[in-house]
């Protein structure tokens, strides 16, 4: 429930908020990008938290 709310968050601030991301041919790559390492964060913090 609230892991797929917060994941579509970080999604839409990421494609639609921030649009100097998606100048270029890797677009979505800086999206991708950015989830990955917010899952990287959480990860860590929950293993080192």
């Amino acid at each position: 429930g609230m892991a797929l709310a917060g994941g579509a968050m970080l999604f839409v601030i990421s494609d639609e908020v921030i649009p100097e991301t998606h100048h270029g041919v890797h677009s979505r790559l800086s999206t991708y990008a950015l989830m990955f390492g917010f899952i990287v964060m959480m990860t860590l913090d929950n293993l080192f938290g």
